[in-house]
């Protein structure tokens, strides 16, 4: 699809502005929106009214993400520009997890009417790194597109916020032996300037998975994975949520992403227990924040 950024970008601001203009209209009216010549508030006003109205709804950074998208936008509507994908890619990213999360919070509604939404197949064939195309871009020969990256690195430079105006993308990637067993296949250049981290990480995974290979997990590795037992977690709950956490650790048993069977107890000499990872811990603290 050609034109899927640009396209995805549009919709994008304009369900911005949309979500921008009902959280007014619920807080000041109808009229607040509307300016003196009977039309409705530009972008830029709409997002100014909405940062004023509440500390911390929006987020500096979340702002200027906006800003910049904007920008981008009006620009792809009214001009041909040099593709800069990659980073259309990151600030769509952190502005639709931002319109998720502004949207679920301001005005509750139910978290899986929203969470269904999908950026990601929108990232096909991108080569390049975020901050590697910024650096290109900053040297372009393309005013804008300068402009653009300027403006995104004077940003982080002249804020300490530990949030940012986008998302970087970060590619993992898994030796497996049989190359029929590989996604993607890859070579390294020895006279490259890059320089790849090789990290060595344990990841429990069915052994029936895809391109899986064997290994044998130490003790260490495993109450390292999987840090909590059983009544740990099950503790944390209240009264009123015990048996929600109960039936929740129950079906995580089948789940690796939560839990494993273990050997010998650590504190009592059985065998067969199951330990639980920090997701599922995490996910213990969910439903009881829930009731």
């Amino acid at each position: 699809m050609p034109y899927k950024f640009e396209t995805s970008l549009i919709l994008l601001i304009n369900a911005w502005e949309l979500l921008l203009k009902a959280i007014i209209v619920k807080t000041n009216g109808l009229q607040a929106i509307i300016n003196k010549n009977n039309h409705t508030i530009e972008f830029h006003e709409v997002l100014s009214k909405v940062v004023s109205l509440e500390e911390n709804l929006i987020s500096l950074s979340t702002k200027e993400n906006l800003l910049v998208l904007h920008d981008i936008r009006n620009n792809f509507i009214h001009f041909y520009q040099e593709r800069c994908d990659t980073i259309i890619y990151s600030l769509t990213m952190k502005a639709l997890h931002e319109f998720i999360s502004l949207a679920i919070n301001f005005f509750e509604f139910e978290h899986n009417s929203l969470l269904n939404m999908q950026y990601t197949p929108l990232f096909f064939n991108i080569t390049k790194t975020t901050i590697q195309e910024l650096q290109d871009m900053s040297n372009s020969k393309n005013i804008y597109i300068k402009s653009v990256a300027d403006r995104i690195f004077n940003f982080a430079n002249a804020n300490n916020e530990a949030d940012s105006v986008l998302f970087n993308i970060d590619y993992t990637l898994q030796s497996v032996k049989n190359l029929k067993n590989a996604d993607l296949l890859f070579g390294l250049d020895s006279n490259s300037n890059y320089t790849i981290k090789q990290e060595k990480r344990v990841v429990l995974a069915s052994s029936d998975e895809k391109g899986i290979q064997k290994v044998n997990v130490s003790e260490e590795d495993i109450n390292r994975l999987y840090p909590y037992g059983y009544n740990e977690l099950q503790k944390l709950a209240q009264k009123h949520c015990y048996t929600k956490v109960q039936r929740f650790l129950q079906e995580a048993k089948n789940n690796q992403k939560y839990s494993h069977i273990g050997g010998e107890h650590r504190s009592r000499k059985t065998k067969g227990y199951y330990v639980y990872s920090q997701a599922a811990y995490d996910e213990v603290q969910k439903i009881i924040n829930e009731e």
